[in-house]
């Protein structure tokens, strides 16, 4: 009896056959279940809760306009903030919001302090949140790319186009300014509160939380889908962006911060920057996320508010509509306004300030 022998040329066109499929097994299909992942992250938007949304008349003498640009083929809102009797202008100041919560409204209270010191500021909602178009925040970077759009529609006003930019973010925002450095030369000075360096660190930490170590396994398919959809210098990271550029810098964190780690943001911004004359980092221990530059008064008031709000919830559970109408009732607006902490933002605005000189004397 003959034994059948299968023909050279079939053997090899199987070993191509099972090298392809181990190739999709091992990259196309954890690319494709990353990029499923990471946009579900993104997808949604944000609206700043009504009873936190500050009004340009809490703020006295200031002053809001409406405007609107184009990002990425979408319409967002900006808003440019103003003070009659400052000493206008030193520069203008571009404000970008954190992930969450809403857009630029929750930093009306930084937009005054820079007004009243004699800047222009111009904040704006970040695709997804409050007024602008987008059905979700689409990712991290495109904080940055919608950052960059915002500098570029100054930088055409005639009001502001000749003035020196000066950049504010805090959170997410506080990694899109750092990171537009990679898209721009024409800044003079960024504060950054409670920021982070790299969008992978980020995502690192967000897939711990979720998935646990096995989501270490998809960080590099992820940072590749990232860097397709949005484009390598818009995720390049802030430490490229910051050799590159000349401005001064101001970074201010909690070693409490447990959303953002600090070793994320300043901890590794002064390993690589503690020599550099032009970079200055404020340190703090007790300050959260989210509250990194309130006075201790208004720590001390939050603390308290949400202990309350926590005895109350727990013995009624409220609706939604009940929990605003309860924070509307109990929040002290007149400390709401006033919370920020005066001696971290004579810093920034000296800094800015400084900034502003350099460039008026070059």
């Amino acid at each position: 009896m003959k034994s059948r022998q299968i023909p050279k040329k079939t053997i090899i066109r199987r070993i191509v056959l099972i090298a392809v499929a181990a190739v999709l097994l091992l990259t196309a299909v954890p690319f494709c279940v990353s990029g499923i992942v990471y946009s579900a992250v993104f997808t949604g938007r944000f609206e700043t809760a009504d009873y936190l949304r500050y009004d340009v008349s809490e703020f006295e003498g200031l002053k809001e306009e409406r405007l609107t640009f184009k990002s990425c083929g979408r319409s967002l809102q900006g808003y440019l903030y103003s003070v009659d009797e400052a000493d206008m202008p030193k520069g203008v100041v571009v404000v970008c919001h954190g992930f969450g919560g809403g857009g630029a409204n929750q930093y009306m209270d930084s937009a005054y302090m820079f007004a009243r010191n004699g800047y222009y500021v111009f904040m704006f909602d970040a695709a997804g949140n409050d007024l602008s178009e987008g059905s979700g925040t689409e990712g991290i970077p495109q904080y940055t790319l919608d950052l960059d759009a915002a500098i570029g529609y100054v930088k055409e006003d005639g009001r502001l186009k000749d003035l020196p930019v000066m950049l504010f973010g805090h959170s997410m925002g506080g990694f899109s300014v750092l990171n537009v450095l990679n898209l721009r030369d024409d800044v003079a000075a960024v504060a950054v509160l409670s920021g982070f360096c790299d969008s992978s660190d980020m995502i690192v930490r967000e897939g711990m939380e979720k998935a646990g170590p096995v989501s270490l396994l998809l960080l590099p398919y992820v940072k590749l889908f990232e860097k397709i959809k949005f484009g390598l210098s818009a995720t390049e990271g802030a430490i490229a962006g910051l050799k590159k550029s000349s401005c001064r810098v101001l970074v201010a964190h909690s070693s409490d911060d447990e959303t953002v780690p600090i070793g994320a943001g300043l901890g590794k911004l002064e390993e690589e920057f503690s020599g550099d004359g032009r970079f200055a980092f404020v340190k703090f221990d007790d300050r959260g996320h989210n509250y990194v530059d309130f006075s201790d008064e208004a720590l001390d008031y939050v603390e308290e508010f949400n202990k309350a709000f926590e005895v109350w919830f727990n013995e009624t559970s409220p609706t939604a509509s009940e929990r605003s109408e309860y924070m509307r009732e109990h929040l002290d607006r007149g400390l709401w306004t006033n919370a920020l902490d005066g001696d971290l933002y004579e810093k920034i605005i000296d800094m800015f300030n400084a900034a502003a000189e350099e460039r008026s004397l070059g």
